[in-house]
């Protein structure tokens, strides 16, 4: 099975859940998968991924893994891995895979917000995995290359003590190789501080890492509306948590409308914020500037970033921000677990929430992605025009509706 068990998702996906429960319990979402390569495939793949999506309702809790959730999500109340384990299961009947007018793969899925947000990352892996089979990729793996690649990113972090967490599991090349490199990493690196996947966590015996995802500040302001959305998300998120899991994601509709709603308290009570798109010097100066005007230091902060990189770009990145922050974790995923040496095996694909509805009598809302990078929009054109209206980012408008 390419997805071996119901923990093998990401560690900010509980979270999520969990926040959803709290504060929309009755919302639900529908969610697209993207392949933004656009590579051809058959009706044969579309049976493939739905057999080993069909397997996933098979999965059924292993011993130990609720008790490793629970100590693990110290912040989460046991009641909520008593519903996890007894009462969620995958279910076909919501996931309708099939093929574009361009015949590459394309997915969709919906239902209860705190239920369906699990099935994001098992669509991913399952993507990649065939993906590199259906180009045969899988036969050119030489795992000699892949511990070469792997074990200079190690030494470089041990050398120069750069802390990270791995976050490849959404594009890993296969099940087989992110386990290897996991390996390698709780055997030989000194600075590693967890895994967002908690299944490879549960059974190395390493700390769960994850923050927050766009998808929450996209449900958030399609309900309260862009220009406040992710003070609303950022205020529902840290009341929900209590003070733990304290990282903001800021890009989700653009930083600077973020940081410009951004009050005193949340920065004051928040640990710190992830970088994702757009520049990092950029990302970081702007964080920086928007604490020091609330009086915050941001010497006290963690910045994480996570923005496709590896760990000589990180290299690069600490050195630059070493002294101006308080801590400056990666979070470093392809890198790790699609890294092996072999030209055009590297899957570019996403799975994004499209829309959502409060509940099942209210309207569905366009959701919608507008970070800082342009190739990382997604979404409803006419809604990203209104982004960039509301948020007043008119030069990226212009420039990519010129007749808006």
């Amino acid at each position: 099975m390419i997805v071996r068990s119901l923990i093998e998702n990401d560690t900010y996906k509980w979270n999520i859940s969990y926040f959803y429960m709290k504060n929309y319990p009755f919302a639900e979402i529908e969610f697209e998968f993207f392949d933004r390569q656009r590579t051809p495939v058959d009706q044969d793949f579309v049976d493939q991924f739905n057999l080993e999506f069909a397997k996933l309702t098979m999965l059924k809790p292993q011993t130990g893994e609720k008790e490793f959730m629970i100590k693990s999500f110290y912040w989460l109340p046991k009641w909520f891995f008593d519903w996890y384990f007894a009462y969620f299961r995958f279910k076909s009947d919501c996931v309708h895979a099939f093929l574009r007018e361009d015949s590459s793969f394309g997915c969709k899925f919906f239902g209860s917000a705190a239920e369906k947000t699990f099935y994001e990352m098992p669509i991913l892996m399952i993507f990649t995995a065939l993906m590199e089979r259906y180009r045969g990729m899988d036969t050119k793996v030489n795992m000699k290359e892949v511990e070469d690649i792997a074990m200079a990113q190690i030494e470089l972090s041990n050398n120069h003590k750069l802390y990270f967490s791995e976050f490849g599991m959404r594009r890993r090349f296969s099940a087989n190789v992110q386990d290897f490199v996991d390996k390698l990493i709780v055997d030989n690196a000194k600075y590693c501080i967890g895994n967002s996947n908690c299944y490879l966590a549960f059974k190395l015996g390493q700390k769960v890492s994850g923050t927050m995802a766009h998808e929450v500040q996209m449900m958030v302001q399609a309900f309260h509306g862009y220009v406040l959305g992710g003070y609303h998300t950022a205020q529902q998120w840290m009341n929900t948590f209590n003070g733990d899991v304290g990282i903001l994601l800021p890009d989700t509709i653009g930083r600077k409308q973020f940081l410009n709603n951004l009050t005193k308290l949340q920065a004051k009570a928040c640990d710190g914020f992830r970088h994702d798109s757009g520049p990092w010097e950029d990302f970081t100066t702007d964080v920086i500037r928007r604490l020091n005007e609330l009086n915050v230091d941001p010497r006290k902060k963690t910045f994480v970033y996570s923005d496709s990189i590896n760990m000589f770009t990180y290299d690069d990145i600490h050195n630059n921000v070493q002294g101006r922050v308080g801590f400056d974790p990666a979070g470093i995923g392809g890198a790790w677990t699609n890294n092996t040496g072999i030209e055009g095996a590297k899957v570019e694909c996403v799975c994004k929430m499209t829309r959502t509805r409060i509940n099942k009598t209210s309207p569905w809302r366009p959701t919608v992605k507008v970070p800082d990078t342009d190739g990382k929009y997604m979404g409803d054109k006419e809604e990203i025009k209104t982004v960039l209206r509301q948020c007043e980012r008119m030069d990226e408008l212009k420039r990519h509706f010129p007749d808006a």
